[in-house]
């Protein structure tokens, strides 16, 4: 059983690996994939807030990092490009950021939904265009024109941008984190961790 066990570890672990390097579907007719670096900046009337930025990159397991964001005027970047990342902006008014001693403090209150007031912005690094786009990279602006109790207002600027629908943003939000590589994997780890335990109720006998 051990050598088993070890087998299904070891092929898991390489399905893992493999699928990291499939393919996304094809984009619809008309549309074509872009790498998209999303940068953000302040409206002159937007104060008031500290604002905290969670990126997730890939490829491979997500690599989650949380940090503050100083914003103003000039652009500054949330998150660079590639399909398996994406980022989220969370605008925390100062009165409640000012509640937590620490920047550790804020992060997990802030990403565990214990604010009240914040307000968020989420994006991904990777998004369909009108294939008459030049190129394959593409810079996004985001500029806060105000924030309130239903969201960031923002005005966005750059090539190939449009207007996402609902439709529209399930599917980018899909192609980053559910596509075979993250299902293949974690398919395996289940499959290692079912392994495991039959494996330790038969040897408990």
């Amino acid at each position: 059983m051990t050598r088993f066990l070890t087998a299904a570890i070891l092929a898991a672990l390489a399905v893992s690996t493999a699928s990291a390097d499939i393919a996304p579907p094809p984009p619809p007719k008309g549309k074509k994939y872009v790498s998209v670096t999303h940068e953000v900046k302040l409206g002159k009337d937007v104060k008031g807030y500290v604002f905290v930025a969670q990126t997730t990159t890939g490829p491979g397991r997500p690599m989650v990092s949380t940090s503050k964001l100083e914003l103003g005027e000039k652009a500054a970047t949330l998150t660079s490009g590639g399909r398996r990342n994406s980022a989220t902006l969370y605008a925390v008014p100062e009165a409640a950021a000012k509640e937590y001693k620490t920047d550790k403090e804020l992060f997990d209150a802030v990403t565990g939904k214990k604010v009240k007031g914040v307000q968020t912005l989420t994006v991904y690094g990777s998004a369909t265009v009108n294939d008459t786009v030049k190129g394959d990279t593409v810079t996004w602006t985001y500029t806060i024109t105000g924030i309130d109790d239903k969201g960031m207002k923002t005005d966005v600027s750059g090539d190939g941008y449009e207007e996402p629908k609902k439709k529209e943003e399930k599917e980018e939000k899909k192609l980053t984190f559910a596509e075979p590589g993250y299902l293949i994997g974690g398919l395996a780890v289940a499959l290692c961790l079912a392994f495991g335990g039959l494996w330790l109720v038969r040897r408990k006998k």
